[in-house]
């Protein structure tokens, strides 16, 4: 019998999304906190650990932030 997919995350943690993309957890952190489009990662109120991201942020910002890989060997 076939199960149902599971639903999609509705956020993910900083943790979650360093490991996805291969990014060191400190440089997510950075992103963060620039002055320019910062990455939009959250806290929940009360707590100062475990920052989440919204899925739906996450996908406009990267969209905002990518860079080709050709381009970026470029630079290199």
């Amino acid at each position: 019998m076939d199960r149902p997919a599971p639903p999609a995350p509705v956020f993910v943690t900083l943790g979650e999304l360093s490991r996805q993309m291969g990014v060191e957890l400190n440089g997510l952190y950075a992103l963060a906190r620039r002055a320019e489009d910062p990455l939009p990662a959250y806290y929940i109120e009360g707590k100062r650990r475990g920052a989440v991201v919204l899925v739906s942020d996450l996908s406009g910002w990267f969209e905002r932030n990518r860079v080709p890989y050709a381009e970026a060997r470029r630079k290199t």
